[in-house]
């Protein structure tokens, strides 16, 4: 029975405010005095269970959003970044993590000294970057002399905002370094660091590589040592889970501490053994987000056994989920406890009704002795990973774009010998900890299971299917997570309940509400597949012969480049590619006066807002430019900017619009005089040509502007004057775009256009209608209509 327990839903609630404060902030004072509302309904209907419920979650919800801390001020490190003669005294608060390029560790400084200026007393701690295999260690005390630089935005990460929210504000790249003085840490952590140091040294030094650094992956939590290959092996056969701490580790630990005081009840003493286990083997592995969750969901069944009231699981796994964020809010937005949640809550809801109903059908196809063989060895490997994934694989597409098609087969395989590798392998590496010869004749038996483990994983790797890309947007999560948690409620009823149900939905009065209920929430799934998805959208409309381009960045900003011949058919399709009530455009740029670019703009201002125009400083002649004019008058649009080149437009922080052309001076050619633009994210570029011909790609080509691009307007619809071999080789596309009109009576695209193209991929809106491009930064993907 799928039970609607109250820590449940208040735990969910809570979780909610916390992702909507950060996705859409709000003033605190605005939650705050919002929050006196179901605090009043609360007070009323503290009687009625269902109100009661409702109120209380709709409260929580509130605190929640007022526990999410606003974005962070403007660090007091800014005036400081990029400063190469620094000199900071401090201590290392954390255990250092060694890599090819750098050992790095949270380091505690004050104060900051620059050169020339007086100290400056920081409020936050710094990442300090060392060269590789520098000898420092938890608890040093060091002068660092090095440059105070930025953290890195990456394309599908924010490292720069992942980092202050933690309180780390700059990244210290150290040229020197000097120790002063040891052991000022946490003795009782400063000891685990020293022991885990130790055990991990004693596995190196009794097994060979790789198996050395998957034994330290999954007992210690370390996969620094994992070569690259293997960890994307693990990945994409969706196994990479083994390498983290998970609960079977505390279950170990538990049973061994446990041990130390036998017996069939849980007195205090026995509890407070474990307890105490569980939090040093936390403190021992790192207290990851995932394995503080493991370790709180433990402590809460160990409670739950002395009190003699057993806990359900999902109430553990809402206690620890709440408790861990109350602490760290930003704890929402971390990889491992999101997979660590989600996969937990699918084991719990799931795992047993898959086997039950497999099970079942085997039995009903089978004999009884061979399907429960099946079940015992296969059935109930693959039950849990069914499970696990069915709550966190939305993640896993979100994060790794890719879907691995030999997940199921590879859990199937190494699965089973991970139970036996973790106690085989914990206990050699204790006693070789100790006694180095006694751990390497033990090793034996844990590096043939990890044999196994590596061969499974790396040859179903190899497999040219086993993934295929499946990019994810980031909107899919709310409606998949919604109908996952509504069909698990729907077919826990019991068959007579959903038949009521049934009926109670088909009665008339019930078809008066289902209609309305059913378009709200198709208007509501709008709503949410309209939000920004985190990745850059350039979309090439189909408007004739004429260009339209609208631009949508990863937080929802947009630009429009030109509007084509016709205002009906750029209005058009921008209802199809913008949100309903969205009448909004950052920033409308036209690059030439000539009616294919500027006519279709003409009832622009009349339907949208419109930030700001950028045109090349040209009027169009006649009618079309006093239209033009007065468009822009009677839609109140006054911030008119004239473009050349040099001049750069920064959409978001890391997303660039470069001019590139006119001039100055500027060309007395209509056509060569149009704007030029490049837009960068990442390693993804843009080349916008508009009308330029031959002799603008020389200028441009004797410019020492950056060309190269990832895709290409194709100049001038593709005219035989323009796309020289030259300067198609100095852009060298991926991919080639040309925006041109089917039938046109210019002839366009040229032929000898289409023959310097060959060899690369071209796409055409006559051909394939409206022409979508879409990146993180790193890969494109193209959408089409036909």
């Amino acid at each position: 029975m799928f039970l609607p327990l109250p820590l449940v839903a208040l735990t969910a609630a809570w979780l909610g405010g916390l992702a909507l404060a950060a996705a859409f902030p709000l003033p605190h004072t605005l939650l705050a005095a919002s929050a006196l509302l179901p605090g009043l309904g609360l007070l009323l209907w503290r009687r009625e269970p269902g109100p009661r419920l409702a109120f209380a979650c709709a409260l929580v919800a509130l605190l929640g959003a007022l526990r999410y801390p606003p974005p962070p001020d403007r660090s007091p490190l800014a005036p400081y970044i990029g400063l190469a003669n620094v000199r900071v005294e401090g201590v290392v608060v954390a255990e250092p993590l060694a890599d090819d390029d750098y050992t790095k560790f949270r380091f505690r400084a004050d104060p900051i000294v620059i050169a020339n200026a007086p100290p400056a007393s920081i409020d936050s701690d710094l990442l300090a970057q060392l060269p590789p295999f520098s000898p420092v260690a938890y608890g040093d005390r060091l002068i660092i002399t090095g440059t105070l630089a930025a953290a890195p935005v990456f394309a599908d990460f924010d490292y720069r905002e992942y980092l202050a929210r933690r309180g780390i504000q700059a990244l210290l790249q150290a040229r020197q370094f000097r120790r002063v003085a040891q052991g000022q840490g946490n003795p009782l952590l400063s000891a685990l660091l020293t022991l885990k140091a130790h055990v991990r040294a004693a596995i190196a030094a009794s097994l060979p590589e790789p198996h050395a650094s998957v034994l330290q992956g999954i007992l210690l939590g370390d996969r620094s040592g994992i070569p690259p290959d293997l960890e994307d092996a693990f990945k994409r056969t969706g196994t990479n889970h083994i390498l983290v701490i998970s609960g079977y580790n505390l279950t170990i630990v538990a049973a061994l501490f446990g041990a130390m005081r036998p017996g069939r009840r849980w007195p205090w003493r026995r509890a407070v053994s474990v307890l105490i286990g569980i939090a040093l083997y936390t403190l021992f592995v790192g207290a990851e987000p995932a394995v503080v969750r493991a370790a709180l969901m433990a402590g809460v069944i160990i409670l739950g056994r002395v009190l003699a009231r057993p806990a359900h699981p999902l109430n553990s796994l809402a206690l620890a989920t709440f408790l861990m964020t109350l602490h760290d809010p930003f704890a929402l937005s971390d990889r491992g406890f999101l997979l660590s949640v989600t996969s937990t809550l699918g084991l719990i809801l799931y795992a047993t009704p898959i086997q039950s109903r497999i099970t079942g059908w085997l039995e009903r196809h089978l004999t009884h002795r061979l399907a429960r063989s099946i079940a015992d060895m296969v059935i109930s490997v693959l039950a849990p990973t069914i499970a696990a994934q069915i709550m966190s694989l939305p993640f896993l597409l979100l994060w790794s774009q890719q879907l691995s098609l030999v997940s199921l087969p590879a859990n199937a395989l190494i699965l089973p010998v991970q139970p036996p590798l973790m106690s085989a392998g914990g206990l050699a590496a204790a006693l070789a900890a100790i006694w180095l010869p006694t751990g390497r004749v033990l090793m034996s038996i844990p590096w043939v299971l990890l044999s196994w483990t590596i061969g499974a994983v790396e040859g179903l790797a190899a497999l040219p299917f086993a993934t295929v890309p499946l990019p994810l947007p980031a909107w899919v999560l709310w409606p998949y997570y919604l109908l996952v948690l509504a069909a698990t409620w729907w077919f826990n009823q019991e068959a007579d309940m959903r038949a009521r149900l049934r009926a109670r939905l088909a009665a008339p009065p019930a078809r008066l509400w289902v209609p309305p209920m059913g378009l709200a929430g198709i208007a509501l799934w709008g709503a949410i597949a309209a939000q920004p998805d985190g990745r850059l959208h350039v979309a090439f409309l189909d408007v004739g012969q004429g260009d339209a381009i609208l631009i949508t960045t990863p937080r929802g900003h947009q630009v429009l480049i030109d509007g084509g011949p016709e205002p009906a058919l750029l209005l058009r399709q921008l209802g199809r590619h913008m949100p309903f009530w969205d009448h909004w455009l950052d920033l409308v740029i036209v690059t030439s006066p000539h009616a294919d670019h500027l006519t279709g703009l003409i009832a622009l201002p009349q339907r949208y807002g419109i930030g700001a125009v950028l045109d090349n400083g040209t009027n169009a002649p006649g009618q079309l430019g006093n239209a033009w004019a007065e468009a822009l008058h009677s839609g109140n649009v006054t911030h008119l900017l004239h473009a050349h080149a040099g001049m750069r437009i920064q959409l978001e922080p890391d997303i660039a619009l470069d001019v590139l052309n006119p001039g100055p001076p500027p060309s007395d050619d209509a056509d060569n005089n149009a704007i030029v633009l490049r837009l960068t994210w990442g390693n993804a570029s843009f080349l916008f040509t508009s009308d330029i011909t031959e002799a603008a790609e020389r200028t441009l080509l004797t410019s020492n502007q950056p060309l190269l691009s990832t895709v290409l307007q194709v100049p001038h619809h593709g005219s035989a004057s323009s796309t020289s071999s030259a300067f198609l080789a100095a852009v060298n596309p991926q991919f080639a775009l040309i925006s041109v009109g089917a039938g046109n009576r210019f002839g366009q695209p040229a032929p000898e256009v289409l023959d310097r193209l060959s060899g690369r991929r071209l796409l055409r809106t006559d051909e394939h209608g409206t022409v979508e491009l879409i990146t993180d930064g790193q890969v494109m993907w193209v959408r089409a209509d036909r």
